[in-house]
Order: structure tokens, then C-alpha cells, then sequence
């Protein structure tokens, strides 16, 4: 496939470096398994799907499988490479897409954020203030959610469960206590700590002290 790989090295700008890894991989996966590929206009889908595949099997270089962003980043590059001869209208290219969202691995999304009571404020007053009805609307309704659950809480906490009969907020302090760590760990923890190879490099970074 080098004149795909010519095509792409004449247009990258002055001082980009060229992305050479991903598709030196691909092309020599496919020499390697295809013969009958000579060109880019020759692959097909499976031969993305089968470089997908030995993505996710490959070792890293400090064991383990290649981490999820990685084999993204690949498969981006990848997708980057063909696009850019489709927007060249090349004649050395793929008759269709080959790489497609699903193929990416799904990447960590954050997990939402608690508001304290200050931020809550803050969000509410700041609610009150926009022009669009529907923001007000969904803020304060959520406020009046969390004062039910908040009146709603200690009467709950008062009943006697059904089942072992005991006051639940009574039976939720008892079980607390019996998950709460062994006073035995917290003294082997306390007399390894100091001990520990993370505890002295910390201990001897004047930035930590």
C-alpha cells in the first residue's frame, strides 16, 4: 500500500510528525494474513476487523493487554488515514467505510458529581434567575424532591422493619458497627505503613512534607 502512505506523507504540514505506527501495523498485519492485498483499494472490512481483534490481544510493552485508549487511538488514526483519501478523492482507496463507531472501545465517562448544600444554593438561586421556564421548572422540582426525601427520611428510620422486627434506624447503626474495620487490621496497618516503600519516597519528597 505505499501510495496511500505516499499520499499521507505529502500531506502532513511542516513540523507534524507522521502517525506512521497504526498504519505500519495494519499494512503488515494484512501483507502478512493477505497475500491477495496489494493496494488500499483491495482491503475490505474484515481486515479492519481482524487488526481490531489483534489490538485487543496484543501484550503491551509492560504487560498486560493494550489499554482501551490505545487501541481507540488506533483505530482513530486508522479512520483518520482513510477519510483523508476519500477527501482526496485518490484513486487508491477503499470502495467503502471500513472502520465505524462500534468499533471503538467504550471510554470511562465520569461519574456525577455530588452537590453539597452550598452548591445546591448556588444552583437553585442561579435556576430562579434564568429566563427559560423549563430550567426553573426541573431545578425547583428537584429541590422539592430532595425536601421530601428529607422529611421522608426520619419517619422511615422510626418504623420497624417487617422483616427483623427491629427500629431500622437502630438495626442500621448495629450493622455499621459489625462492618467497620477489626481492631486488630487497624494495628497491623498502622505498624506497616511506616515500613513501606511508598511511605519513605513519600517521607522524602520535600514536596509531600
Amino acid at each position: 500500500m505505499p501510495t496511500g502512505l505516499a499520499s499521507r506523507r505529502r500531506g502532513e504540514r511542516r513540523g507534524t510528525p507522521l502517525l506512521r505506527t497504526p498504519l505500519r501495523e495494519f499494512a503488515l498485519l494484512v501483507a502478512a494474513e493477505d497475500p491477495s492485498v496489494t493496494c488500499v483499494a483491495d482491503l475490505q472490512r474484515r481486515h479492519v476487523e481482524r487488526y481490531r481483534g489483534w489490538l485487543l490481544e496484543r501484550p503491551a510493552a509492560r504487560g498486560g493487554p493494550l489499554h482501551r485508549y490505545t487501541v481507540r487511538d488506533r483505530l482513530s488514526k486508522l479512520r483518520s488515514f482513510f477519510r483523508r483519501l476519500d477527501g482526496w478523492d485518490a484513486e487508491d482507496r477503499p470502495a467503502r467505510q471500513l472502520v465505524f463507531d462500534s468499533d471503538f472501545p467504550i471510554a470511562d465517562e465520569p461519574l456525577p458529581r455530588f452537590l453539597d448544600d452550598a452548591a445546591a444554593a448556588k444552583l437553585l438561586a442561579a435556576a430562579r434567575q434564568d429566563p427559560d421556564p423549563f430550567v426553573r421548572l426541573v431545578i425547583e422540582s428537584l429541590e422539592e424532591v430532595n425536601a421530601a426525601f428529607a422529611g421522608w427520611l426520619p419517619i422511615r428510620r422510626a418504623q420497624r422493619h417487617r422483616t427483623h422486627g427491629q427500629i431500622i434506624a437502630e438495626r442500621a447503626h448495629t450493622d455499621r458497627a459489625a462492618l467497620g474495620p477489626l481492631p486488630w487490621a487497624g494495628r497491623a496497618v498502622r505498624s506497616w505503613v511506616p515500613r513501606s516503600p511508598v511511605y519513605w519516597a513519600l517521607s522524602r519528597n520535600r514536596w509531600w512534607r
